[in-house]
């Protein structure tokens, strides 16, 4: 069986995670260069604090390691408060932000 399956059962760990900083997805597991990666959400400050993206290195039916390679904060803009979603498909990727607004 792949991770790319519909047939998924419980892990014997489970739950792998229950720290803020990534137990929550924040898109699909995807592949690149033959490597399988997940991003999470980081809430460890507040909702939409950041992401990270994580390389699965290995998942069985009995174990499951990760191995971090990048945080990512809303950073890139001024007025960018929040983010906690990327998703990929075929050449096109999407990310989600909270921008501040002046009220009117």
């Amino acid at each position: 069986k792949t991770l790319f399956t519909k047939d998924w059962i419980p892990h014997p760990s489970n739950p792998l995670f229950t720290d803020v900083s990534k137990a929550r997805m924040a898109g699909k597991i995807v592949n690149f260069d033959n490597r399988t990666y997940r991003f999470a959400q980081n809430g460890s400050k507040r909702y939409g604090y950041g992401m990270q993206l994580l390389e699965i290195k290995e998942i069985s039916k009995t174990k499951f390691s990760e191995k971090n390679i990048q945080f990512i904060y809303p950073n890139w803009s001024d007025d960018l408060v929040a983010t906690h979603t990327f998703n990929q498909t075929n050449r096109l990727s999407v990310i989600d932000g909270l921008i501040r607004r002046p009220k009117l």
